[in-house]
């Protein structure tokens, strides 16, 4: 019994034991203050025992997010540094690619040629050799539309023995079937001023020939008069729908080409490109904003057989042969001679006259051109200011002559009664009516 209990009480000792182990493992351990000498064990720590804790430390803490400003500046200063070598890049480009006098002129011309529309107006003068006031002044406009144009030109003639200049008004179009109709105004005033001018010239050659000169400029009159009240300002039809129209409309539609096919316009540019005969000889003062070139050709390149060769390849000529009914080797025959014809009036131009250009300096649109050549003692002076622009419409008369009509108009007529009355030669050459 004795035993027993001991056991017991053993046994409950051990219990009592463990459950006062579990209580303190559970319970928290209340915070101690450090002692002393623990402080300065701490304070006397080496570096490297410390970096672990301090680097623990920082990862524990969280990273501060970029500020909205910051980003900004960022954001501003990457843009501005793209924008800034942007400008210089265009800068660059526009100075010496886009402004250089080659690409300008070249730009030009291809875009005159393959334009859909234009309107020019242009001045040109015929200086004839004699007395410098003898000349003759073109001055109208050239509308062109598609395959269709009209030109309106007013001719003037100075000196001649004439104290009046007559002005003569011309009209014509062609249209897109290959129609061309012309027309002229004030041929009265011409005929009249021409009248007055020999009266004088002839009373004082012939002053024993008044009479007979008196009868002839009467018959002139009432042939004049004739003419005005069937001719003056009526339209006449030149062609018909026969074989001529044809070949007009063809021809059209051929030119007219590569400003309605873009494939047209990038074989035109590739033909360019692998003969390049046009010259810029040197920059001359600008006009209205435009820059001026003053431009030539190379004769050589285009003297080369390639070169009409490569010509008659193109589609818009080919198209010409075909539409024409024109065989392909006479076609090319025929623009060779053109060609040859061409190198040799440019080749003369180089020494007797100049072509100026003045271009737009942003859309290398022709703006204006100027061009002066000499053949003998005669000089061609041309000035036209050109518009792509400008809406242009082009129509066929609504009424107009044949001209088997016109013909029979002129044939009624006593055609010697037009002709001056010669005057006197030397070496006694009779002047009878």
């Amino acid at each position: 019994m004795e035993r027993e209990k001991v056991l017991d009480m053993d046994n409950s000792a051990q219990k009592k034991s463990s459950r006062s182990a579990n209580t303190k493992a559970v319970s928290p351990q209340k915070p101690t203050k450090p002692s002393a000498h623990a402080s300065k064990s701490s304070n006397d720590a080496s570096p490297a025992q410390t970096t672990p804790a301090s680097q623990s430390d920082a990862a524990a803490t969280p990273k501060q997010p970029m500020s909205r400003r910051k980003k900004k500046l960022i954001i501003m200063s990457v843009f501005g540094a793209i924008t800034t070598i942007l400008i210089i890049t265009a800068a660059l480009l526009y100075f010496l690619w886009w402004q250089s006098p080659r690409k300008m002129v070249e730009d030009a011309l291809f875009g005159a040629l393959t334009s859909p529309q234009s309107s020019i107006t242009i001045n040109n003068s015929i200086a004839m050799p004699g007395q410098s006031s003898n000349a003759i002044t073109l001055q109208g406009t050239l509308n062109r539309q598609g395959q269709q144009m009209e030109l309106q030109v007013s001719a003037t003639v100075r000196g001649l023995g004439v104290e009046k200049p007559p002005k003569l008004t011309l009209t014509g179009v062609v249209t897109e079937n290959g129609q061309v109709y012309v027309k002229a105004k004030d041929i009265k005033e011409a005929i009249n001023e021409y009248i007055r001018s020999d009266d004088r010239d002839l009373a004082n050659l012939l002053p024993d020939k008044q009479q007979q000169v008196a009868d002839v400029h009467r018959r002139m009159k009432e042939a004049g008069e004739k003419i005005v009240k069937e001719l003056d300002n009526q339209w006449i039809q030149l062609t018909t729908s026969g074989n001529s129209a044809n070949i007009v409309s063809c021809v059209m539609k051929g030119v007219t080409k590569p400003s309605r096919d873009s494939a047209a316009r990038q074989e035109l540019s590739q033909f360019y490109q692998k003969h390049r005969f046009i010259q810029v000889k040197k920059s001359i003062e600008d006009r209205d904003g435009a820059k001026g070139f003053e431009i030539g050709f190379d004769g050589q390149v285009i003297r080369d057989d390639s070169f009409a060769h490569d010509l008659s390849e193109l589609s818009m000529f080919k198209d010409i042969a075909k539409d024409c009914q024109v065989d392909s080797r006479s076609m090319a025959n025929a623009l060779k001679f053109l060609v040859t014809q061409a190198a040799g009036d440019l080749a003369s131009s180089e020494n007797s006259g100049s072509m100026r250009l003045w271009i737009d300096p942003l859309s290398h649109q022709l703006r204006q051109s100027e061009a002066a050549h000499a053949i003998g003692e005669t000089k061609l002076k041309s000035h036209s200011a050109v518009d792509f622009n400008k809406k242009v419409t082009v129509t066929a008369p609504k009424q107009a002559k044949s001209l088997d009509e016109a013909l029979a108009v002129l044939k009624s007529l006593n055609i010697d009664v037009l002709m001056p009355v010669p005057a006197p030669q030397p070496g006694g050459i009779s002047t009878e009516l």
